[in-house]
Protein backbone atom coordinates (compact mmCIF):
# COMPACT_ATOMS: atom_id res chain seq x y z
CA UNK A 1 0.00 0.00 0.00
CA UNK A 2 1.36 3.14 -0.96
CA UNK A 3 2.23 6.07 1.72
CA UNK A 4 -0.12 9.61 1.00
CA UNK A 5 2.56 12.34 1.76
CA UNK A 6 0.72 15.87 2.07
CA UNK A 7 1.97 19.21 2.01
CA UNK A 8 -0.82 21.86 3.19
CA UNK A 9 -0.35 25.83 2.55
CA UNK A 10 -2.99 26.55 4.97
CA UNK A 11 -4.53 29.94 3.59
CA UNK A 12 -1.87 31.13 2.09
CA UNK A 13 0.29 30.86 4.55
CA UNK A 14 4.46 31.05 4.64
CA UNK A 15 5.19 27.46 5.66
CA UNK A 16 3.04 24.55 4.56
CA UNK A 17 2.40 21.58 6.81
CA UNK A 18 3.55 17.94 5.94
CA UNK A 19 1.28 14.72 7.17
CA UNK A 20 2.86 11.47 6.39
CA UNK A 21 -0.09 9.27 5.79
CA UNK A 22 -2.57 11.39 8.11
CA UNK A 23 -0.08 12.22 10.91
CA UNK A 24 2.41 15.28 10.92
CA UNK A 25 5.71 14.78 10.44
CA UNK A 26 8.04 14.26 13.78
CA UNK A 27 10.06 17.13 14.90
CA UNK A 28 12.78 14.13 14.32
CA UNK A 29 12.25 13.85 10.92
CA UNK A 30 14.98 15.57 8.39
CA UNK A 31 12.18 16.95 6.54
CA UNK A 32 11.01 18.80 9.76
CA UNK A 33 14.08 20.66 9.86
CA UNK A 34 13.62 21.88 6.33
CA UNK A 35 10.83 23.34 5.78
CA UNK A 36 11.14 26.80 3.53
CA UNK A 37 9.09 29.90 2.59
CA UNK A 38 11.62 29.84 -0.73
CA UNK A 39 9.74 26.88 -2.89
CA UNK A 40 12.51 26.40 -5.70
CA UNK A 41 14.94 25.15 -2.68
CA UNK A 42 12.06 23.80 -0.63
CA UNK A 43 11.12 21.16 -3.59
CA UNK A 44 14.93 20.52 -5.02
CA UNK A 45 15.69 18.54 -1.66
CA UNK A 46 12.27 17.34 -0.94
CA UNK A 47 12.46 14.46 -3.05
CA UNK A 48 16.07 13.15 -1.88
CA UNK A 49 15.01 13.60 1.42
CA UNK A 50 11.43 11.67 1.23
CA UNK A 51 12.97 8.82 -0.62
CA UNK A 52 15.89 8.46 2.19
CA UNK A 53 12.99 8.38 5.06
CA UNK A 54 10.33 7.00 3.43
CA UNK A 55 11.80 4.16 0.72
CA UNK A 56 9.09 2.88 -0.85
CA UNK A 57 6.66 4.12 -3.39
CA UNK A 58 4.43 7.27 -2.13
CA UNK A 59 2.09 10.04 -3.76
CA UNK A 60 2.44 13.72 -2.48
CA UNK A 61 -0.88 15.37 -2.51
CA UNK A 62 -0.60 19.51 -2.44
CA UNK A 63 -3.05 22.23 -1.01
CA UNK A 64 -1.88 25.44 -2.13
CA UNK A 65 -1.43 27.25 -5.12
CA UNK A 66 -0.96 25.83 -8.95
CA UNK A 67 1.94 26.49 -8.77
CA UNK A 68 3.44 24.40 -6.01
CA UNK A 69 2.07 21.85 -7.85
CA UNK A 70 4.32 22.66 -11.27
CA UNK A 71 7.55 22.67 -8.81
CA UNK A 72 6.60 19.71 -7.60
CA UNK A 73 5.68 17.57 -10.40
CA UNK A 74 9.25 19.11 -12.40
CA UNK A 75 10.89 17.96 -9.64
CA UNK A 76 9.57 14.50 -9.84
CA UNK A 77 12.21 13.18 -12.14
CA UNK A 78 14.60 13.22 -9.01
CA UNK A 79 12.82 10.78 -6.94
CA UNK A 80 12.91 6.90 -7.13
CA UNK A 81 9.92 6.19 -5.49
CA UNK A 82 7.08 9.03 -5.53
CA UNK A 83 4.85 7.79 -8.45
CA UNK A 84 2.48 10.51 -8.59
CA UNK A 85 1.71 14.49 -7.61
CA UNK A 86 -2.25 15.44 -6.39
CA UNK A 87 -3.10 19.24 -6.36
CA UNK A 88 -6.07 20.57 -4.55
CA UNK A 89 -6.07 24.65 -5.09
CA UNK A 90 -6.89 26.54 -1.36
CA UNK A 91 -9.70 29.15 -1.60
CA UNK A 92 -9.48 31.04 1.55
CA UNK A 93 -11.95 33.28 2.72
CA UNK A 94 -9.68 35.96 3.08
CA UNK A 95 -7.14 36.52 -0.25
CA UNK A 96 -3.28 37.52 0.55
CA UNK A 97 -3.92 40.56 -1.18
CA UNK A 98 -6.95 41.51 1.43
CA UNK A 99 -4.20 40.79 3.72
CA UNK A 100 -1.56 42.53 2.06
CA UNK A 101 -3.84 45.90 1.77
CA UNK A 102 -5.17 45.72 5.87
CA UNK A 103 -1.26 45.18 7.17
CA UNK A 104 -0.08 48.12 4.60
CA UNK A 105 -4.20 50.51 6.71
CA UNK A 106 -2.33 49.19 9.56
CA UNK A 107 1.13 50.07 9.37
CA UNK A 108 0.31 53.80 8.46
CA UNK A 109 -2.24 53.86 11.42
CA UNK A 110 1.02 53.22 13.33
CA UNK A 111 3.27 55.80 12.11
CA UNK A 112 4.49 53.32 10.50
CA UNK A 113 6.30 53.24 6.66
CA UNK A 114 5.30 51.15 4.10
CA UNK A 115 7.41 50.82 0.69
CA UNK A 116 6.21 51.27 -2.34
CA UNK A 117 7.83 48.13 -3.79
CA UNK A 118 6.57 46.20 -1.19
CA UNK A 119 5.15 42.69 -2.34
CA UNK A 120 6.49 42.90 -5.35
CA UNK A 121 9.50 40.80 -7.42
CA UNK A 122 12.17 42.13 -10.24
CA UNK A 123 12.84 39.85 -13.30
CA UNK A 124 15.45 39.97 -15.22
CA UNK A 125 15.06 39.57 -19.18
CA UNK A 126 17.78 39.58 -22.13
CA UNK A 127 14.42 39.85 -25.04
CA UNK A 128 11.79 42.19 -25.25
CA UNK A 129 9.50 39.76 -26.42
CA UNK A 130 10.36 38.05 -23.13
CA UNK A 131 10.02 41.37 -21.07
CA UNK A 132 6.26 42.44 -22.69
CA UNK A 133 4.93 38.99 -21.70
CA UNK A 134 6.10 39.71 -18.43
CA UNK A 135 4.96 43.03 -18.66
CA UNK A 136 1.26 41.34 -18.75
CA UNK A 137 1.67 39.40 -16.16
CA UNK A 138 2.35 42.60 -14.38
CA UNK A 139 6.23 42.01 -13.18
CA UNK A 140 8.22 44.86 -12.03
CA UNK A 141 11.58 45.93 -13.72
CA UNK A 142 15.12 47.16 -12.16
CA UNK A 143 18.68 46.75 -13.16
CA UNK A 144 19.99 46.27 -10.16
CA UNK A 145 20.49 42.41 -9.05
CA UNK A 146 17.80 40.44 -7.75
CA UNK A 147 17.61 36.97 -6.16
CA UNK A 148 15.20 36.03 -9.10
CA UNK A 149 16.35 36.02 -12.96
CA UNK A 150 14.28 35.39 -15.89
CA UNK A 151 15.98 34.99 -19.42
CA UNK A 152 15.02 33.29 -22.74
CA UNK A 153 16.78 30.16 -22.32
CA UNK A 154 20.01 31.07 -23.36
CA UNK A 155 23.87 30.61 -21.67
CA UNK A 156 23.91 34.13 -21.28
CA UNK A 157 21.96 33.66 -17.92
CA UNK A 158 25.32 32.33 -16.42
CA UNK A 159 26.35 36.24 -16.12
CA UNK A 160 24.27 37.33 -13.79
CA UNK A 161 24.50 36.46 -9.70
CA UNK A 162 21.18 35.33 -9.55
CA UNK A 163 20.09 32.52 -7.00
CA UNK A 164 17.66 31.00 -9.10
CA UNK A 165 17.68 31.12 -12.86
CA UNK A 166 14.32 30.90 -14.75
CA UNK A 167 14.69 28.94 -18.40
CA UNK A 168 12.06 29.41 -21.09
CA UNK A 169 12.16 25.67 -21.78
CA UNK A 170 10.15 22.75 -23.67
CA UNK A 171 9.21 20.73 -20.27
CA UNK A 172 9.16 22.26 -16.72
CA UNK A 173 12.02 20.75 -14.36
CA UNK A 174 14.63 21.40 -11.70
CA UNK A 175 18.67 21.23 -12.28
CA UNK A 176 20.59 22.21 -9.02
CA UNK A 177 24.52 23.41 -9.77
CA UNK A 178 26.62 24.38 -7.48
CA UNK A 179 25.49 27.86 -6.42
CA UNK A 180 22.33 28.38 -7.69
CA UNK A 181 19.19 26.34 -9.52
CA UNK A 182 17.82 26.78 -13.26
CA UNK A 183 14.70 26.15 -12.62
CA UNK A 184 13.15 25.13 -16.61
CA UNK A 185 9.31 26.28 -16.97
CA UNK A 186 7.24 25.79 -19.77
CA UNK A 187 6.21 28.98 -22.03
CA UNK A 188 1.92 27.73 -21.37
CA UNK A 189 3.38 27.48 -17.07
CA UNK A 190 5.09 30.94 -16.89
CA UNK A 191 1.95 32.96 -16.13
CA UNK A 192 1.20 30.90 -12.93
CA UNK A 193 4.84 31.53 -12.09
CA UNK A 194 4.47 35.21 -12.11
CA UNK A 195 1.39 34.94 -10.63
CA UNK A 196 2.74 32.65 -7.18
CA UNK A 197 6.05 34.57 -7.00
CA UNK A 198 4.47 38.27 -6.99
CA UNK A 199 0.88 37.46 -5.17
CA UNK A 200 1.83 33.71 -2.99
CA UNK A 201 5.31 33.63 -2.05
CA UNK A 202 6.46 37.52 -2.12
CA UNK A 203 3.40 38.80 -0.34
CA UNK A 204 2.60 35.98 1.57
CA UNK A 205 6.19 36.88 3.36
CA UNK A 206 6.03 40.32 3.66
CA UNK A 207 2.58 39.63 4.81
CA UNK A 208 3.97 37.23 7.40
CA UNK A 209 6.93 39.71 8.35
CA UNK A 210 4.33 42.85 9.05
CA UNK A 211 1.90 40.84 11.39
CA UNK A 212 4.79 39.58 13.37
CA UNK A 213 6.41 43.45 13.78
CA UNK A 214 2.72 44.75 14.21
CA UNK A 215 1.24 42.35 17.45
CA UNK A 216 2.52 43.97 20.32
CA UNK A 217 1.29 47.72 19.22
CA UNK A 218 -2.30 46.50 18.58
CA UNK A 219 -3.15 46.97 22.01
CA UNK A 220 -6.83 48.20 22.42
CA UNK A 221 -9.75 45.65 22.50
CA UNK A 222 -11.70 46.17 19.22
CA UNK A 223 -8.28 46.59 17.29
CA UNK A 224 -6.73 43.50 18.73
CA UNK A 225 -9.56 41.33 17.57
CA UNK A 226 -9.57 42.82 14.23
CA UNK A 227 -5.85 42.17 14.17
CA UNK A 228 -6.05 38.77 14.92
CA UNK A 229 -9.04 38.01 12.68
CA UNK A 230 -6.72 38.86 9.63
CA UNK A 231 -3.79 37.40 11.17
CA UNK A 232 -5.28 34.21 11.39
CA UNK A 233 -7.70 34.49 8.75
CA UNK A 234 -10.91 32.98 11.81
CA UNK A 235 -13.72 34.53 12.41
CA UNK A 236 -13.68 37.21 15.35
CA UNK A 237 -16.84 39.21 16.84
CA UNK A 238 -16.23 41.91 19.06
CA UNK A 239 -18.51 43.32 21.17
CA UNK A 240 -18.08 46.89 22.60
CA UNK A 241 -20.87 47.35 25.43
CA UNK A 242 -21.76 44.30 28.07
CA UNK A 243 -25.56 44.32 28.44
CA UNK A 244 -27.35 44.37 31.70
CA UNK A 245 -27.61 41.43 33.73
CA UNK A 246 -30.80 42.38 34.64
CA UNK A 247 -33.76 44.66 33.02
CA UNK A 248 -37.10 45.84 33.71
CA UNK A 249 -40.03 44.46 31.70
CA UNK A 250 -40.67 46.79 28.42
CA UNK A 251 -37.00 48.07 28.36
CA UNK A 252 -35.03 47.53 25.57
CA UNK A 253 -31.36 47.76 24.84
CA UNK A 254 -29.28 48.02 21.58
CA UNK A 255 -26.97 44.68 21.21
CA UNK A 256 -23.86 46.37 18.92
CA UNK A 257 -21.37 44.05 17.89
CA UNK A 258 -17.66 44.03 14.91
CA UNK A 259 -17.35 41.07 12.64
CA UNK A 260 -13.66 40.82 11.76
CA UNK A 261 -12.44 39.94 8.87
CA UNK A 262 -14.87 42.32 6.94
CA UNK A 263 -14.94 39.62 4.40
CA UNK A 264 -17.38 37.89 6.35
CA UNK A 265 -20.85 38.93 7.23
CA UNK A 266 -23.76 39.18 9.47
CA UNK A 267 -24.78 34.68 8.11
CA UNK A 268 -21.58 33.94 9.73
CA UNK A 269 -23.26 34.89 13.14
CA UNK A 270 -25.40 33.52 15.25
CA UNK A 271 -27.51 35.21 18.03
CA UNK A 272 -29.75 33.08 20.15
CA UNK A 273 -31.49 33.36 23.23
CA UNK A 274 -32.26 30.31 25.75
CA UNK A 275 -35.08 31.14 28.32
CA UNK A 276 -37.82 33.53 29.27
CA UNK A 277 -38.00 36.87 29.14
CA UNK A 278 -36.00 38.20 26.54
CA UNK A 279 -36.36 38.86 22.61
CA UNK A 280 -33.65 39.73 19.86
CA UNK A 281 -34.05 41.14 16.55
CA UNK A 282 -33.07 43.73 14.54
CA UNK A 283 -29.76 44.37 17.13
CA UNK A 284 -32.40 45.14 19.88
CA UNK A 285 -32.87 42.74 22.99
CA UNK A 286 -36.02 43.69 24.55
CA UNK A 287 -37.27 42.22 27.87
CA UNK A 288 -41.28 40.93 27.40
CA UNK A 289 -41.90 39.59 30.52
CA UNK A 290 -40.37 37.95 33.72
CA UNK A 291 -38.09 35.40 33.38
CA UNK A 292 -34.52 34.14 33.11
CA UNK A 293 -32.21 33.34 29.93
CA UNK A 294 -28.45 33.44 28.66
CA UNK A 295 -27.96 35.15 25.52
CA UNK A 296 -25.23 34.16 23.14
CA UNK A 297 -23.40 34.91 20.58
CA UNK A 298 -21.16 32.27 18.21
CA UNK A 299 -20.70 31.27 14.64
CA UNK A 300 -22.47 28.56 12.05
CA UNK A 301 -20.03 25.84 14.16
CA UNK A 302 -21.13 26.71 17.42
CA UNK A 303 -17.64 28.48 18.54
CA UNK A 304 -19.00 30.89 21.45
CA UNK A 305 -17.99 34.01 21.14
CA UNK A 306 -19.90 36.14 24.15
CA UNK A 307 -22.82 35.12 26.57
CA UNK A 308 -24.78 36.91 29.14
CA UNK A 309 -26.98 35.69 31.51
CA UNK A 310 -30.28 38.51 32.04
CA UNK A 311 -33.09 38.54 34.82
CA UNK A 312 -36.03 40.45 33.80
CA UNK A 313 -37.81 41.14 36.76
CA UNK A 314 -40.84 43.52 37.78
CA UNK A 315 -38.95 46.74 39.43
CA UNK A 316 -40.75 49.16 41.89
CA UNK A 317 -38.77 52.20 41.03
CA UNK A 318 -39.25 55.77 41.95
CA UNK A 319 -41.71 57.68 39.59
CA UNK A 320 -41.56 61.25 41.42
CA UNK A 321 -39.45 63.36 43.17
CA UNK A 322 -41.07 66.45 45.44
CA UNK A 323 -39.27 69.13 46.86
CA UNK A 324 -40.33 71.29 49.64
CA UNK A 325 -38.37 74.56 50.22
CA UNK A 326 -38.92 77.28 52.94
CA UNK A 327 -37.50 79.50 50.20
CA UNK A 328 -35.72 80.23 47.44
CA UNK A 329 -33.33 83.14 48.27
CA UNK A 330 -30.27 82.84 50.53
CA UNK A 331 -27.77 84.89 51.62
CA UNK A 332 -24.23 84.84 51.47
CA UNK A 333 -23.32 82.16 54.58
CA UNK A 334 -26.70 80.87 55.00
CA UNK A 335 -27.85 77.05 55.03
CA UNK A 336 -31.06 76.21 53.49
CA UNK A 337 -32.45 72.73 54.61
CA UNK A 338 -35.32 71.49 52.14
CA UNK A 339 -37.08 68.03 51.80
CA UNK A 340 -37.35 65.39 49.47
CA UNK A 341 -40.05 63.25 49.14
CA UNK A 342 -39.94 60.16 47.13
CA UNK A 343 -43.08 58.66 45.24
CA UNK A 344 -44.07 55.81 45.99
CA UNK A 345 -42.34 55.89 49.73
CA UNK A 346 -41.46 52.12 49.40
CA UNK A 347 -39.84 52.12 46.06
CA UNK A 348 -36.81 50.23 45.35
CA UNK A 349 -34.60 53.41 44.86
CA UNK A 350 -35.75 55.59 47.61
CA UNK A 351 -32.64 55.81 49.10
CA UNK A 352 -30.59 56.19 46.62
CA UNK A 353 -30.79 59.97 46.19
CA UNK A 354 -27.70 62.16 44.59
CA UNK A 355 -27.63 65.79 44.17
CA UNK A 356 -25.53 67.86 41.98
CA UNK A 357 -25.54 71.61 41.83
CA UNK A 358 -24.99 73.80 38.67
CA UNK A 359 -22.02 75.99 40.06
CA UNK A 360 -20.67 74.97 43.07
CA UNK A 361 -18.83 78.59 43.55
CA UNK A 362 -22.56 79.66 44.17
CA UNK A 363 -23.84 77.27 46.49
CA UNK A 364 -22.73 73.10 47.64
CA UNK A 365 -24.54 70.34 49.34
CA UNK A 366 -23.20 70.68 52.88
CA UNK A 367 -24.99 67.71 54.38
CA UNK A 368 -28.17 65.73 53.37
CA UNK A 369 -31.04 67.84 52.12
CA UNK A 370 -28.57 70.84 52.99
CA UNK A 371 -27.55 73.90 50.89
CA UNK A 372 -24.88 76.27 51.64
CA UNK A 373 -24.66 79.49 50.14
CA UNK A 374 -21.18 80.29 49.20
CA UNK A 375 -21.58 83.62 46.71
CA UNK A 376 -23.84 85.53 44.85
CA UNK A 377 -25.40 84.14 41.89
CA UNK A 378 -27.84 81.44 41.03
CA UNK A 379 -27.65 77.95 40.67
CA UNK A 380 -30.14 74.99 39.71
CA UNK A 381 -29.76 72.05 42.12
CA UNK A 382 -30.75 68.19 40.84
CA UNK A 383 -32.34 65.54 42.74
CA UNK A 384 -31.66 62.30 41.13
CA UNK A 385 -32.27 58.84 41.71
CA UNK A 386 -30.60 56.25 39.33
CA UNK A 387 -33.61 56.61 36.77
CA UNK A 388 -35.72 60.15 37.53
CA UNK A 389 -34.75 63.55 38.93
CA UNK A 390 -36.33 67.22 39.35
CA UNK A 391 -34.91 70.09 39.67
CA UNK A 392 -35.02 73.48 41.67
CA UNK A 393 -33.83 76.81 41.52
CA UNK A 394 -32.12 78.94 44.40
CA UNK A 395 -31.12 82.51 44.29
CA UNK A 396 -28.55 84.10 46.06
CA UNK A 397 -28.28 87.83 45.99
CA UNK A 398 -25.28 89.94 46.32
CA UNK A 399 -24.93 92.34 49.11
CA UNK A 400 -25.47 95.85 49.21
CA UNK A 401 -21.65 97.71 48.66
CA UNK A 402 -22.19 101.54 47.66
CA UNK A 403 -24.35 104.05 47.09
CA UNK A 404 -25.26 105.99 44.19
CA UNK A 405 -25.86 109.84 44.17
CA UNK A 406 -27.52 112.15 40.86
CA UNK A 407 -24.35 114.92 41.97
CA UNK A 408 -21.52 114.36 43.69
CA UNK A 409 -21.37 118.15 44.09
CA UNK A 410 -24.36 120.80 44.56
CA UNK A 411 -24.26 124.45 43.65
CA UNK A 412 -27.32 125.77 45.24
CA UNK A 413 -28.42 129.21 45.08
CA UNK A 414 -29.26 131.24 47.77
CA UNK A 415 -33.02 130.83 49.31
CA UNK A 416 -33.50 128.12 46.55
CA UNK A 417 -33.93 124.26 46.45
CA UNK A 418 -32.37 121.17 45.34
CA UNK A 419 -34.00 117.41 44.70
CA UNK A 420 -30.88 114.94 45.39
CA UNK A 421 -31.49 111.09 44.51
CA UNK A 422 -29.53 108.10 45.87
CA UNK A 423 -29.81 104.14 44.92
CA UNK A 424 -28.29 101.09 46.92
CA UNK A 425 -25.58 99.70 44.37
CA UNK A 426 -26.33 97.10 43.19
CA UNK A 427 -30.17 97.47 42.70
CA UNK A 428 -30.68 93.29 43.39
CA UNK A 429 -29.05 93.92 47.00
CA UNK A 430 -30.29 91.37 49.85
CA UNK A 431 -31.23 92.57 52.63
CA UNK A 432 -31.94 96.06 50.79
CA UNK A 433 -31.01 98.64 53.20
CA UNK A 434 -33.05 101.90 53.74
CA UNK A 435 -31.22 105.31 53.50
CA UNK A 436 -31.21 108.46 55.63
CA UNK A 437 -29.71 111.98 54.48
CA UNK A 438 -28.45 114.24 56.90
CA UNK A 439 -26.72 117.94 56.65
CA UNK A 440 -23.05 118.54 58.42
CA UNK A 441 -24.24 122.53 58.94
CA UNK A 442 -27.59 122.78 58.71
CA UNK A 443 -27.06 126.97 58.81
CA UNK A 444 -26.04 127.12 55.28
CA UNK A 445 -28.59 124.38 53.98
CA UNK A 446 -31.72 122.64 55.70
CA UNK A 447 -32.87 119.27 54.21
CA UNK A 448 -37.13 120.32 53.67
CA UNK A 449 -38.17 116.57 53.16
CA UNK A 450 -36.82 113.24 52.56
CA UNK A 451 -38.20 110.17 51.92
CA UNK A 452 -34.90 107.36 51.70
CA UNK A 453 -34.49 107.92 47.53
CA UNK A 454 -34.95 111.71 47.75
CA UNK A 455 -33.71 114.67 49.42
CA UNK A 456 -35.26 118.01 49.03
CA UNK A 457 -32.53 120.91 49.92
CA UNK A 458 -32.76 124.18 50.85
CA UNK A 459 -30.39 127.23 50.76
CA UNK A 460 -30.53 129.47 54.06
CA UNK A 461 -27.42 131.47 53.79
CA UNK A 462 -23.85 131.43 51.56
CA UNK A 463 -21.73 129.12 52.74
CA UNK A 464 -20.71 125.75 52.28
CA UNK A 465 -21.63 122.19 53.82
CA UNK A 466 -21.73 118.61 52.86
CA UNK A 467 -25.07 116.29 52.57
CA UNK A 468 -24.50 112.86 53.41
CA UNK A 469 -26.62 110.03 52.54
CA UNK A 470 -26.19 106.65 54.22
CA UNK A 471 -27.61 103.54 55.21
CA UNK A 472 -29.38 103.39 58.92
CA UNK A 473 -26.45 101.65 59.85
CA UNK A 474 -24.12 103.44 58.70
CA UNK A 475 -22.14 101.08 57.16
CA UNK A 476 -22.31 102.31 53.32
CA UNK A 477 -22.70 106.26 53.09
CA UNK A 478 -22.18 108.98 50.45
CA UNK A 479 -21.15 112.58 50.98
CA UNK A 480 -22.08 115.33 48.58
CA UNK A 481 -20.55 118.80 48.81
CA UNK A 482 -23.31 121.80 49.00
CA UNK A 483 -22.20 124.99 48.60
CA UNK A 484 -24.23 128.38 48.35
CA UNK A 485 -22.54 130.97 46.09
CA UNK A 486 -22.41 134.55 46.80
CA UNK A 487 -25.40 136.19 44.53
CA UNK A 488 -23.94 138.65 42.06
CA UNK A 489 -25.97 140.67 39.58
CA UNK A 490 -27.85 144.21 38.89
CA UNK A 491 -30.62 144.25 41.52
CA UNK A 492 -32.41 146.83 42.72
CA UNK A 493 -30.60 148.48 45.27
CA UNK A 494 -27.37 148.42 43.38
CA UNK A 495 -29.17 150.05 40.11
CA UNK A 496 -30.44 152.85 42.86
CA UNK A 497 -27.04 153.76 44.09
CA UNK A 498 -24.79 152.58 41.64
CA UNK A 499 -22.88 150.08 43.61
CA UNK A 500 -22.89 147.23 45.59
CA UNK A 501 -20.66 148.07 48.03
CA UNK A 502 -22.08 151.50 49.00
CA UNK A 503 -22.64 152.35 52.56
CA UNK A 504 -26.83 151.69 51.65
CA UNK A 505 -26.04 148.86 50.23
CA UNK A 506 -24.04 147.64 53.29
CA UNK A 507 -26.91 148.38 55.37
CA UNK A 508 -29.69 146.22 53.20
CA UNK A 509 -27.49 143.38 53.04
CA UNK A 510 -27.12 143.24 56.54
CA UNK A 511 -30.72 143.31 57.23
CA UNK A 512 -31.03 140.66 54.39
CA UNK A 513 -28.42 138.35 56.24
CA UNK A 514 -29.42 139.01 59.71
CA UNK A 515 -33.16 139.24 59.63
CA UNK A 516 -34.87 138.49 56.93
CA UNK A 517 -33.00 134.89 56.20
CA UNK A 518 -33.62 133.63 59.86
CA UNK A 519 -37.32 133.24 59.11
CA UNK A 520 -39.32 131.18 56.37
CA UNK A 521 -41.25 134.05 55.29
CA UNK A 522 -38.36 136.01 55.18
CA UNK A 523 -36.56 133.52 52.76
CA UNK A 524 -39.19 133.10 50.74
CA UNK A 525 -39.14 137.14 50.42
CA UNK A 526 -35.43 136.68 49.47
CA UNK A 527 -36.39 133.80 47.16
CA UNK A 528 -38.61 135.89 45.59
CA UNK A 529 -36.75 139.11 44.95
CA UNK A 530 -33.57 136.82 43.77
CA UNK A 531 -36.03 135.76 40.86
CA UNK A 532 -37.28 138.75 40.26
CA UNK A 533 -35.44 142.06 40.43
CA UNK A 534 -32.92 140.97 37.93
CA UNK A 535 -35.61 141.21 34.99
CA UNK A 536 -37.07 144.66 36.50
CA UNK A 537 -33.72 146.08 36.69
CA UNK A 538 -32.77 144.97 33.16
CA UNK A 539 -36.15 146.28 32.19
CA UNK A 540 -36.24 149.83 33.90
CA UNK A 541 -33.18 150.27 35.59
CA UNK A 542 -31.88 153.02 33.31
CA UNK A 543 -34.65 154.73 33.40
CA UNK A 544 -34.72 158.07 35.78
CA UNK A 545 -38.21 157.77 36.93
CA UNK A 546 -37.57 154.13 37.98
CA UNK A 547 -34.57 154.99 40.31
CA UNK A 548 -36.13 158.03 41.70
CA UNK A 549 -39.19 156.04 42.67
CA UNK A 550 -36.73 153.18 44.61
CA UNK A 551 -34.50 156.04 46.09
CA UNK A 552 -37.00 157.58 47.82
CA UNK A 553 -38.56 154.35 49.54
CA UNK A 554 -35.30 152.62 50.50
CA UNK A 555 -33.19 156.24 52.18
CA UNK A 556 -36.37 155.68 54.31
CA UNK A 557 -35.69 151.93 54.72
CA UNK A 558 -31.69 152.81 54.99
CA UNK A 559 -32.55 155.30 57.88
CA UNK A 560 -35.01 153.28 59.24
CA UNK A 561 -32.75 150.08 60.03
CA UNK A 562 -30.04 152.32 60.74
CA UNK A 563 -31.44 153.63 63.31
CA UNK A 564 -32.48 150.36 64.62
CA UNK A 565 -28.47 149.70 64.97
CA UNK A 566 -27.85 148.16 60.98
CA UNK A 567 -24.30 149.56 60.24
CA UNK A 568 -23.38 151.15 57.23
CA UNK A 569 -19.75 149.87 57.37
CA UNK A 570 -18.17 147.53 54.93
CA UNK A 571 -19.93 144.09 55.04
CA UNK A 572 -19.09 140.36 53.67
CA UNK A 573 -22.08 138.61 52.90
CA UNK A 574 -22.32 135.20 55.00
Amino acid sequence: MGNLIEIKYENSGRYPEIYVNGEQISRFMSLSNYIYDDVFRWADKFYEIMDGEIAEGYTVSVFGHPYHAVVLKAAMAKSEYCDKVIFSESKPRISIAEKYEYVCRLKRSLGEEVAKEDGKVVFYCDSQALKDELVDCDAAFSDEDSDYGVFAGTDEASDYSCKYKVIISESNGVKVMKNFVNLFVRREDFASLVDYVNTYHVMALKVEEAFASLADKVADGAAKQEFEAYSKEELRVYVPRVLPSQMEIGESVDFEYSIYPKCFGENDVVVSVEGDGVSYADGKVTASGTGRCTLTLSDRSGKLFYSQKIEVCKHNFATNISIILPTTTLTVGETLTFRCIVTPTNAEDANQLTYTVSDENVAVISGINELYAVSAGRVCVTVSTPRISKKFYVSVPPKAYDIAVSAPMIKLPFAAEATVYGAVVPSTADPMPELEWVVEDDGVAKIVSEDGTKCVLESRRVGRTVLICRTRDREIQKRIEVEVPKEKGCYVATSVYGSYDCPEVWVLRRYRDNYLAESALGRAFIKLYYAVSPTVVKCFGKTKWFNAFWKKRLDKMVKKLGDKGYEDTPYIDN
